[in-house]
């Protein structure tokens, strides 16, 4: 009982492609475990410019309209739309979540709400 008084959920930064927060640190690059963006640091500014990085030959831009119209980042030619079409009611069910998460003044369902996000993304990784 004492456990959900004092819990604090995890610090997260929105990604810039879905918006929802699943990374880490802004610092160094990392994969949205959502929508599977690599976070270079792209942000607004510089949207439309394909950096031909981690990230490939998708601008910010793009990956956000994809997502917006499909949610997807990937082109349906692309060898990685497998892995969405495969993980999407993993996805789906995340997103559902996240977009009823409970008000962080409750701990004991911020708490239980945060086991089951990292629950899913543990799923996604695999």
């Amino acid at each position: 009982m004492f456990k959900n008084l004092f819990f604090k959920a995890p610090p997260r930064k929105n990604c810039p492609v879905c918006h929802y927060p699943t990374l880490q640190d802004k610092t160094v690059i990392q994969q949205c475990t959502l929508c599977k963006w690599n976070d270079d640091g792209q942000d607004d500014y510089d949207a439309m410019k394909v950096r031909e990085t981690v990230n490939a030959d998708y601008s910010l831009f793009e990956a956000r309209l994809s997502w917006g119209r499909t949610g997807a980042i990937y082109r349906k030619n692309d060898s990685k739309y497998d892995w969405d079409k495969k993980y999407r009611p993993l996805r789906k069910k995340w997103v559902t979540l996240f977009d009823k998460r409970p008000s962080e003044n409750n701990k004991s369902q911020s708490k239980v709400f945060w086991e089951k996000v990292i629950a899913l993304e543990i799923k996604l990784k695999n």
